[in-house]
């Protein structure tokens, strides 16, 4: 896809859901913080603050939110270990990420079938 320069455009948004992933790996906040940690990394974004929540069942760990302030925008992240899925959403004002390269990140991580993934992207304030 050709990005046309628009002026009024201020950020490209991404959302992800993906599923078939095996409940175990969605269950700690520690299974997910080396893929955030990935995608900060690959996307060069700048973290300005960082929030995470580990919630429980029967007084088990039991699947996580976190959620990134960047100097671009956000990051967020919520497990949903019954159901094997995540979703994912990344606003950012840097108009080069593309979101095949983010599914790819994401598709290998979880070692799930591309066919299980659902992205969207487009760009905000037009």
């Amino acid at each position: 896809m050709v990005q046309l320069y628009n002026p009024n455009i201020v950020g490209k948004q991404i959302l992800l859901d993906a599923k078939d992933i095996n409940p175990k790996k969605l269950k700690l906040i520690e299974n997910i913080q080396p893929l955030m940690d990935k995608l900060i990394k690959q996307f060069n974004l700048n973290v300005v603050q960082k929030s995470e929540h580990q919630f429980e069942k029967d007084g088990e760990p039991y699947g996580c939110t976190m959620v990134y302030l960047l100097a671009e925008s956000n990051l967020t992240i919520h497990t949903f270990v019954d159901d094997g899925k995540i979703t994912l959403d990344l606003f950012t004002c840097n108009l080069g990420i593309m979101f095949e390269k983010l599914k790819m990140i994401i598709c290998d991580y979880f070692e799930i079938n591309q066919l299980c993934v659902t992205s969207y992207h487009f760009t905000r304030g037009d």
